[in-house]
């Protein structure tokens, strides 16, 4: 199944074909089913422009399988149906979370004007 998303121009360099990415249902019962995994297919060439919209870069995603998991329960992904796709661009250990702030300011205040 072929996934359409949408990306907001400023993340766009982030992501590349084949990149894995997560898909969840929205919505109230979002939590009763696991996400499914995917992949980028297509990235739009330029971004695209509405007048009612933010410009954005359109993705495709191709998904592992066309239907949510719950337990027993399956739910089927058709045409319109609402999900959310977190795209992977890398891992972070909670060190460089913890350390990112003190490394860009290290960074600043060795600089000289």
């Amino acid at each position: 199944l072929i996934v359409q998303a949408r990306l907001s121009v400023d993340q766009i360099g982030y992501i590349k074909k084949d990149q894995k990415v997560n898909v969840k249902l929205t919505g109230k019962n979002n939590r009763l089913y696991e996400p499914i995994s995917g992949r980028v297919i297509g990235i739009s060439p330029d971004a695209i422009y509405t007048e009612k919209e933010n410009p954005y870069y359109e993705i495709r995603i191709e998904t592992a399988q066309d239907y949510f998991e719950g337990g027993e329960e399956k739910y089927y992904m058709y045409p319109g149906t609402q999900v959310s796709a977190m795209i992977e661009i890398g891992s972070r250990t909670i060190a460089d979370y913890i350390l990112e702030p003190l490394l860009v300011n290290l960074n600043t205040a060795l600089s000289e004007k």
